[in-house]
């Protein structure tokens, strides 16, 4: 093939869309008040609680992202549905199942309290795979972040999930005073849940979480960074089949100190995702303002 003609043939191959992720927050309604919730922040809690978007709306936005994939060939997949807790809107359904008929992946968040057998069952049957709810720490230090009985109560939840085939994924957000559980914790998950995934980011200190000591230096990070890594290491190697995932951005550095990034390799199973603010996420509030991140409070848009 001459060179004019392969490079017409590289022309006309089809590009790819460009892949973008939504988290959408349909809702401030939630069971718990925890200690480190970035909704209860004071420039956005009380506009999003009295202006949440009808189901109507909500599907007029849906509507306008699909005009924006058309006009700049962009894919947003998959949707990640939060809240508050998103089991407590009542047309949650119906909104999951217009994305799904629209072919649209989603993933929920919630809350242990809200997945009953029959929400669980009605999440397989409109085939959502994956569940995210939050382990803070061990039992003690998770319950006083958010409330007693709620370490017992997502654990109970893991086996439910587990039962009806749908992966139940554990995320942990670490401040200085749960920094100490993370590494028993992921042995925790992996050896005594029916976790699918485990993966922490850090803190930021916003919403609640403005009250909360702060401190993390630098030194304390790489350990803990360090730790992380090598206990993930032992995991797999001890034949745990908890997926343990590398969400926090400074783990790359962490890699890149050790030798052991590799952008494009299966050595670290998990994955490096890495922050996606302003490159390759958007968040959605209830009210439909637009943020680069849930917790970098500053909007940079409205929806519809």
């Amino acid at each position: 093939m001459s060179e004019s003609a392969t490079s017409e043939a590289k022309r006309a191959k089809p590009r790819r869309p460009v892949p973008l992720s939504i988290q959408w927050h349909i809702t401030t309604e939630c069971g718990n008040r925890c200690k480190h919730c970035y909704v209860f922040d004071s420039s956005t809690f009380e506009n999003e609680r009295q202006n949440t978007l009808s189901l109507d709306d909500l599907l007029r936005v849906v509507a306008r992202l699909e005009e924006f994939e058309k006009s700049h060939h962009a894919k947003f997949n998959p949707f990640v549905i939060s809240g508050g807790d998103p089991l407590l809107r009542e047309d949650w359904a119906e909104f999951v199942g217009e994305l799904r008929r629209r072919g649209r992946t989603v993933f929920m968040m919630a809350n242990p309290e809200t997945l009953t057998e029959t929400s669980v069952a009605k999440l397989v049957e409109l085939g959502v795979k994956r569940v995210q709810m939050s382990l803070d720490g061990l039992e003690g230090t998770h319950d006083h972040f958010r409330s007693k009985g709620s370490f017992r109560r997502t654990v109970a939840k893991l086996e439910l999930l587990h039962d009806h085939g749908i992966r139940g994924q554990i995320m942990s957000t670490l401040y200085p005073a749960n920094a100490a559980d993370l590494i028993p914790l992921m042995r925790t998950v992996a050896a005594e849940t029916k976790a699918y995934s485990f993966t922490f980011d850090l803190g930021c200190f916003v919403g609640n979480a403005a009250e909360l000591t702060k401190g993390l230096r630098p030194g304390d990070l790489r350990t803990i960074l360090a730790a992380y890594l090598g206990e993930k290491e032992r995991l797999r190697e001890e034949g745990y089949s908890l997926v343990v995932g590398e969400k926090c951005h400074l783990l790359k550095l962490a890699r890149f100190e050790n030798g052991t990034y590799y952008p494009s390799s299966t050595k670290q199973a998990g994955g490096i995702s890495g922050c996606a603010a302003g490159w390759a996420g958007l968040v959605l509030l209830s009210n439909g303002a637009a943020m680069a991140c849930r917790r970098l409070p500053i909007t940079v848009g409205k929806l519809p």
